[in-house]
């Protein structure tokens, strides 16, 4: 009897007991930064919105929208973006191949459409992977004058 458990036991050991995620598998999923203000203009109140989206095929998507922070309906986008992102050593590097953004200064928010491509070559951020997966913080580049770093909180 003791023999034929053995096989058995093994095999549940084999399937529940080695379930530890990786690194990458981890950081997968949506990522949001959240900054309330008013417009340009001292007009309205807004809730200015970052997303970054970590695929499994190692894509990301990441997008800013404008929404109204009393009704939270959409406004519009400030812009957009699309690449590849690698982790390595807890630090997450976004590669840009699309970059989308608002063209005009002292507005808050464009039709989606009508925001302008950038031609960013070799353009990347980086971000610190904290709180065991759940937020990423932005990382100041060596030779940059940054403010303090935005922290953006995993959503899903």
């Amino acid at each position: 009897m003791k023999a034929k458990l053995f096989p058995v036991l093994l095999l549940l050991i084999g399937l529940f007991g080695c379930n530890e995620e990786s690194p990458e598998a981890k950081v997968r999923g949506g990522y949001e930064s959240v900054f309330r203000g008013s417009g340009s203009w001292g007009v309205g109140l807004y809730d200015f919105v970052q997303t970054i989206h970590l695929r499994a095929d190692g894509g990301f998507y990441s997008e800013g929208v404008t929404r109204d922070a009393e009704s939270g309906d959409l406004l519009g986008y400030t812009g957009y973006a699309r690449g590849t992102y690698t982790l390595s050593e807890g630090v997450v590097s976004l590669y840009y191949d699309e970059y989308y953004l608002m063209g005009i200064a002292d507005i808050d928010f464009m039709p989606k459409e009508e925001l302008t491509s950038y031609e960013m070559e070799e353009y990347f951020q980086q971000y610190a992977v904290s709180d065991n997966y759940k937020q990423l913080e932005s990382i100041c580049p060596f030779n940059a004058d940054c403010g303090p770093p935005q922290v953006y909180t995993r959503i899903d």
